[in-house]
């Protein structure tokens, strides 16, 4: 169901809701590019409660004016909906961008402790800041639904990516754009080096299952050393190249245990926000 940019306001937004209300033919509907504003946006939220729109899994609301209040009234409502699974509230060039700030991210946080279908999240310049971000890290962490989620141009800051980052091992997102955010050396650092823990704490399940990966991460780190990204005792920590893949396949029963790196908040470390309360902000 497509009516982007037409210039529907919030009285044909609510006339539109009414005669969409119980319909089950349209998986997508596209709103993007309107005038609904905080008041359609009240109206679409009115939709999306108890699962008004019984088969809509994609809901485009793209550069609308949406502000706070919209964006409160809109993770409020996803509270109830457990089909929608993308949801986009990002900006199309030209055109007025939602922005749900601070609050809004409240809203949000509080959404995703309960709602567990919602995968996809664009919130491309949505003014959401390092505090809007800090609410947000709580409710990541908690292991939300999200695995795909766009905050491009939106102010984070090396706080923000901070913050992002000492959840980011506790979280199942396979795609995150941070693009357009300034994040700088030191947001860059604290993100690279919360993706290596969760890719390295991977890698050692999956050695557990496949003793063959920790032979392979040893020519790995020998690659790192040899381009001076890795100090050279990691090497001295990693499996023995002369041995062969079959002895890992066929351990000693007094081999030496695997090196572990203890992922950034690992259970025993993790600190855990309230619902609606913001994430610490923790400097090393």
């Amino acid at each position: 169901f497509d009516l982007r940019e037409n210039g529907l306001g919030p009285a044909a937004t609510d006339v539109l809701v009414r005669a969409l209300r119980g319909i089950d033919q349209y998986t997508v509907i596209n709103l993007g590019g309107n005038n609904l504003r905080d008041p359609g946006a009240r109206s679409v939220s009115a939709l999306l409660e108890n699962n008004g729109a019984p088969s809509c899994v994609h809901l485009d609301l793209r550069s609308n004016d949406i502000g706070v209040q919209g964006g409160v009234d809109l993770f409020t409502a996803l509270q109830s909906n457990d089909i929608l699974v993308s949801l986009d509230l990002s900006a199309i060039a030209g055109a007025n961008r939602n922005h749900i700030g601070v609050r809004g991210c409240i809203a949000l946080s509080e959404c995703l402790l309960v709602n567990k279908v919602l995968a996809v999240l664009n919130l491309q310049s949505n003014g959401i800041g390092a505090e809007g971000m800090s609410y947000l890290a709580g409710a990541l962490q908690e292991g939300c639904s999200l695995d795909t989620i766009d905050l491009t141009a939106n102010s984070l800051g090396w706080e923000g990516a901070t913050l992002l980052a000492q959840v980011l091992g506790q979280t199942s997102l396979v795609r995150l754009d941070l693009s357009r955010n300034e994040i700088g050396d030191r947001g860059a650092a604290e993100v690279a080096l919360a993706l290596r823990h969760s890719l390295e704490g991977a890698a050692e399940a999956e050695g557990e299952r496949n003793p063959i990966i920790p032979w392979m991460r040893r020519i790995l780190v020998e690659r790192a050393v040899a381009r001076g990204e890795a100090p050279p005792e990691e090497i001295a920590q990693s499996p023995s190249r002369t041995e062969s893949p079959a002895a890992f396949l066929n351990p000693t029963p007094n081999g030496p245990a695997p090196h572990r790196i203890p992922a950034p908040g690992a259970p025993s470390e993790r600190l855990h926000a309230r619902p609606g309360q913001p994430w610490p902000l923790r400097l090393h």
